[in-house]
């Protein structure tokens, strides 16, 4: 868990597939409060996959996701 709670934002080993499709692959990022973050990447990179997953929308194959928003 996050330590004195520094951080907003723990993704550890993230994987999501669809249909044996990997589409994220082990992602971790940790985003500390007060911080701003982008993501940037070509078109079918897992941009959007990450937010919905971030978000609750979808699930990960695997891996977790600790938020404190």
């Amino acid at each position: 868990m996050n330590e004195n709670n520094k951080n907003i934002v723990e993704i550890k080993n993230v994987s999501k597939a669809f249909h044996k499709q990997n589409v994220l692959k082990n992602v971790s990022l940790t985003i500390p409060k007060n911080c701003v973050y982008g993501l940037l990447g070509p078109n079918g990179a897992g941009k959007s996959t990450l937010l919905k997953s971030l978000t609750g929308i979808i699930r990960p194959t695997k891996g977790e996701i600790i938020s404190l928003l």
